[in-house]
């Protein structure tokens, strides 16, 4: 009995000091120790990009037999600025060898930065939304 009261003794010691360490490192850090499921945080990427005259980057796209398939007027935040600057994105797509550029052009349109490019184009909405739906829609 006596021995079964110092192992309980010694469990709900143990125990007590795992709790204990887990609030602190709980309080030092500010991350909860067990895993959550919650969204990811946004996180700033600083990737580069290739940027020109606006007009010599279309011709580029051109030349390569990519026609705009998309433009839309947006916004666009950076680390250089206070709020998010006025841009439009243009999607030039070349449907016989499956190569697109997505362009980012500033709201003077007298430059453009080439954010993407690659080949294999998809248009189809069930596939582009099979892609594209969060894990929990799935």
């Amino acid at each position: 009995m006596l021995i079964m009261m110092k192992v309980n003794s010694i469990m709900m010691k143990t125990i007590l000091t795992i709790c204990a360490f887990g609030f602190l490192g709980g309080i030092i850090t500010g991350q909860p120790l067990m895993a959550q499921d919650r969204p990811a945080e946004p996180e700033w990427a600083a990737k580069p990009v290739q940027c020109l005259p606006m007009n010599d980057a279309f011709k580029i796209a051109y030349e390569r037999g990519q026609m705009p398939a998309f433009g839309g007027l947006g916004k666009s935040s950076s680390v250089n600025y206070d709020s998010p600057l006025d841009v439009y994105v243009f999607l030039h797509v070349n449907l016989e060898d499956q190569t697109w550029t997505i362009f980012e052009v500033d709201d003077d349109q007298e430059g453009a930065c080439i954010i993407g490019y690659g080949k294999t184009v998809e248009f189809n909405s069930d596939t582009l939304q099979n892609l594209t739906a969060p894990k929990s829609q799935q």
